[in-house]
């Protein structure tokens, strides 16, 4: 047993999910964009929502008339939140206070409900980067937000190959783009340089790629080999590097580069690296060996029927 999840999307050109100063939709919906919606919240499907999100549309359906908020009140939902408590005060919800991504991981191996979430910027981030998203729809609106804009989904998140599988325009001038994402690691064949072979060591394709002084920087203090102090081989340096990091896959140096920061090289960047991608490797098997009658199981029915287990 198995499904899917999608993370649904608004946003101008630039990116924003919202711009300060200016109406919903950016004052650009039109009738098939309204359509559009009606058609998507028709599906049986679980809806996924941040605390921030549910609380939003908790008030939307109420305040506001849009010919789709009746299937999102009648849709089960999901609000991940440590604040909420029953009664959630919209209904056909239910909270769960845990981990997200550990959440949702363990929902798509034990239900063949899809599940969907809009906006949620901070979930879906986080969902992304774990590689759960099996499809994005991103509903574009012809509209810079600048200096306005706000609730960015993808900037400064994770790097993604997007597949494209359906594009549609709305109204004329709103581009519906659906996207299934590949967390980003190679570059693909016959398209700019050549991609590091995926048999080599991470260790191996940074010194590949690097110059001396920038070597030495992502090493760290790994580099410096206290056993052979007067040796120029860095193969053990490597090798340890390698051991530490390649156990898990690339996925792990992956993880741990995402997360350099912001203000520059820390001040051990070897030991940092290192730190952070055990960090990303450890919470990865302790999922992967969380007992599946860990927690609150969620069992989904179709149309507003759930039930703890």
């Amino acid at each position: 047993m198995s499904t899917t999840f999608t993370v649904d999307f608004f946003c101008s050109l630039d990116g924003y999910g919202m711009a300060r100063g200016w109406p919903g939709y950016w004052g650009k919906e039109g009738p098939e964009v309204r359509e559009d919606r009606v058609r998507t919240f028709a599906q049986d499907q679980v809806l996924v929502f941040g605390a921030t999100t549910f609380r939003e549309f908790r008030k939307f359906v109420v305040e506001y008339d849009e010919p789709y908020y009746d299937s999102l009140n009648e849709l089960p939902k999901i609000v991940f939140s440590s604040t909420l408590e029953d009664p959630l005060g919209w209904r056909n919800s239910m909270v769960l206070n845990e981990d997200a991504v550990t959440a949702i991981e363990r929902l798509k191996r034990t239900t063949d409900v899809p599940m969907r979430s809009h906006g949620s910027i901070s979930l879906n981030r986080a969902l992304l980067a774990a590689g759960l998203v099996d499809r994005l729809e991103v509903v574009m609106f012809p509209a810079i937000s600048g200096r306005a804009g706000g609730a960015a989904l993808f900037h400064d998140g994770a790097e993604f190959d997007l597949e494209l599988i359906e594009s549609t325009v709305l109204d004329g001038r709103t581009q519906k783009l659906v996207y299934t994402p590949h967390l980003h690691g190679e570059i693909p064949e016959g398209v700019g340089a050549a991609a590091p072979k995926r048999g080599l060591g991470v260790a191996e394709q940074c010194l590949d790629t690097t110059g001396e002084d920038l070597q030495m920087r992502y090493l760290g203090s790994v580099i410096d080999d206290k056993s052979n102090p007067g040796s120029t081989d860095r193969q053990p340096a490597i090798s340890a590097f390698n051991e530490r990091l390649i156990a898990e896959g690339y996925w792990v140096f992956a993880a741990a580069v995402e997360r350099w920061p912001a203000d520059g090289v820390p001040p051990n960047p070897g030991a940092w690296l290192t730190t952070t991608a055990n960090r990303k490797a450890i919470d990865r098997i302790r999922r992967e060996n969380e007992p599946e009658q860990q927690g609150r199981r969620v069992v989904f029915h179709r149309r507003g029927e759930q039930e703890l287990v």
